[in-house]
């Protein structure tokens, strides 16, 4: 009995789909593992008599993944880029909607952590830079920016919903 050349085809195709599934599955159909989740906090940026009138974030090998909060009367734009990048902006449209809680910033975004995707490397980082703004009128008003890089920055690991 010979066997043809179909039947050693289907031989190895079958071997290969028993023994090596993922050799034959393709990147794009094998759902990557999903990062870190975190809560970004910013420790007191603000005095009494400050509000915040601006803010960026930057993430690098991550995304944002959550902004459960938006401030009244701001625009905020968040790009999540697909190059494992993301950047948050967000200023004030009218002078009502001066951030002045304190507390604002105590949990206000959620981060993927996903540097272990990328395979040119790198870490994730973060950094916020917030515009700030006191005074009442034209004399004794001023206007600083405060920038928080990633060891400033505070982030508590949460679970990941997926899992």
């Amino acid at each position: 009995m010979s066997l043809s050349l179909r039947h050693i085809f289907c031989v190895i195709l079958i071997s290969a789909v028993v023994f090596c599934p993922s050799v034959l599955t393709p990147r794009w159909v094998a759902a990557d593992p999903p990062g870190k989740l975190f809560t970004v906090s910013l420790p007191s940026p603000i005095k009494n008599d400050e509000q915040v009138t601006s803010f960026t974030c930057k993430v690098s090998n991550g995304y944002i993944v959550s902004w459960p909060r938006i401030p009244i009367n701001w625009s905020v734009r968040i790009q999540n880029g697909d190059g494992g990048g993301s950047e948050v902006n967000a200023q004030l449209l009218v002078s009502v909607g001066l951030l002045k809680e304190q507390n604002f910033f105590s949990s206000f975004m959620i981060v993927e952590d996903d540097s272990i995707m990328h395979v040119q490397g790198g870490d994730f980082d973060l950094s916020c830079t917030l515009g700030i703004y006191s005074g009442l009128d034209a004399e004794t008003s001023r206007f600083r920016k405060v920038i928080f890089h990633r060891k400033d920055i505070i982030l508590q690991l949460v679970p990941h919903p997926s899992r």
